[in-house]
């Protein structure tokens, strides 16, 4: 399933930055589309169906001043001043309220802007979204959203791969390999670097779904497998320091699994295959997730993972052990030197 649809939509108010980013490269323009219409054809006989997403989106409106006014009581902006008050999923939430789904328009117009499926995401983002393009012009960059980013990387003095996967990365003591492919030609390369920064520091998957940007303490102690869905925002804590001493936590994320939107799993979270963690849900450290279907039970590689969880903790036991040990012989080792110097110099 394709979450960025690469931004296809632009409005206005919604999309500050790419409005400013193309602002500075001057030779971007925007084509409005209040002339387009948004509508279904029948690729067989050719039937067109207008969808008239312009009467369909005034259905929210309601719904989006009441909301509003709710907020403007609280101290907070943005997401913040929401995320408590519209944490349900979207479509939950609109029930709840006198719709029967999400309209057409916004639905369609939030997935259009880039954003994701509003069917995964909590209310909270689709009322900023409804929020902040209700009075603004809903636009479309001209020549495509592509071309946008073709012409910064022209402007920009280091090289840009654009297209490019990168699948896989060695390391050894004088240089860091990374071995990239091309999604065009297939072709794969390998360039050499002294160093190397991954920004975001989101984990390295197989053929995994990673929507937007995600947080990760340590790369290295996350293991995502196959076809699992990490969603925007998402933290995985995968260490912590408690009273001076790191304690490790590998954080396991089963295939199929999926981490809702700004979800926190604190280290040692396991994920069994298509486990779902909800949005904005915080886990207990070391807590295991299987899914959530009747009488289901760790097998197979579940239970392996299930394993490894305990001996990590059992791990991290030895550690606080061995730590009070070492002060403690420590302790018994300087007192008596402590006291005979003392002795001497009287």
């Amino acid at each position: 399933r394709v979450y960025d649809l690469g931004g296809q939509v632009v409005a206005a108010n919604s999309a500050p930055t790419i409005t400013r980013l193309a602002e500075e490269l001057e030779d971007v323009e925007f084509e409005d589309m209040k002339s387009h219409k948004l509508a279904l054809i029948d690729c067989n006989g050719g039937q067109f169906q207008d969808l008239n997403v312009q009467t369909d989106y005034m259905s929210i409106i309601p719904l989006t001043m009441k909301l509003q006014a709710i907020v403007k009581e609280t101290s907070n902006i943005g997401n913040h001043a929401v995320s408590g008050l519209l944490a349900d999923p979207a479509p939950e939430f609109v029930l709840k309220n006198g719709l029967q789904s999400i309209p057409k328009s916004v639905a369609y117009g939030y997935t259009a802007s880039g954003y994701g499926f509003v069917e995964d995401m909590p209310y909270a983002y689709v009322h900023e979204f409804a929020r902040t393009s209700m009075l603004g012009k809903i636009r479309r960059v001209k020549g495509g959203y592509t071309s946008l980013w073709e012409k910064l990387k022209m402007r920009m003095p280091a090289e840009v791969f654009c297209r490019t996967q990168v699948v896989g990365i060695e390391r050894d003591s004088n240089s860091v390999r990374v071995g990239i492919k091309n999604r065009e030609t297939q072709e794969e390369t390998t360039m050499e670097f002294d160093k190397i920064i991954f920004s975001g520091a989101t984990p390295l998957v197989g053929a995994s779904k990673v929507y937007r940007s995600s947080n990760s303490t340590d790369p290295s102690l996350v293991s995502i497998a196959d076809e699992a869905v990490v969603s925007e925002g998402a933290t995985l804590e995968s260490h912590q320091v408690k009273n001076g001493m790191l304690v490790l936590g590998p954080v396991r994320i089963g295939s199929r699994a999926s981490i809702g939107p700004f979800a926190f799993l604190q280290m040692g979270t396991v994920l069994a295959s298509e486990a779902v963690v909800p949005a904005l849900h915080r886990t207990e450290i070391g807590q295991y997730f299987v899914k959530t279907t009747p009488h289901s039970e760790p097998k197979g590689d579940d239970r392996d993972a299930d394993m490894a969880t305990s001996t990590t903790h059992i791990w991290q036991l030895l550690g606080i052990y061995t730590v009070a040990m070492v002060s403690t012989l420590s302790a018994a080792i300087v007192y008596p030197l402590f006291t005979g110097l003392a002795k001497s110099m009287q």
